[in-house]
């Protein structure tokens, strides 16, 4: 379930938060919850993440392994 249908869920019944939260897990999501978890990295979009990066002045984008390249010149 995307952000989204969860703030659909907000103003429902409680019957239906019931069923909702008895609902089984989608796999998909909670791995990449898990992936999210795991590395520090918000949830959500490239969109939200990028308006997150900006509001917060901090990159959440993963960067590449190991040490950078030295330069090399010629």
């Amino acid at each position: 379930m995307g952000v989204n249908q969860l703030f659909s869920f907000i103003e429902k019944e409680p019957k239906e938060w019931k069923e909702f939260i008895e609902a089984p897990d989608n796999p998909n999501e909670m791995d990449g919850i898990r992936e999210k978890t795991r590395t520090d990295r918000p949830l959500g979009s490239n969109d939200f993440t990028e308006k997150l990066e900006g509001q917060l002045k901090r990159v959440f984008k993963l960067k590449p392994k190991g040490r950078p390249k030295k330069k090399v010149d010629k």
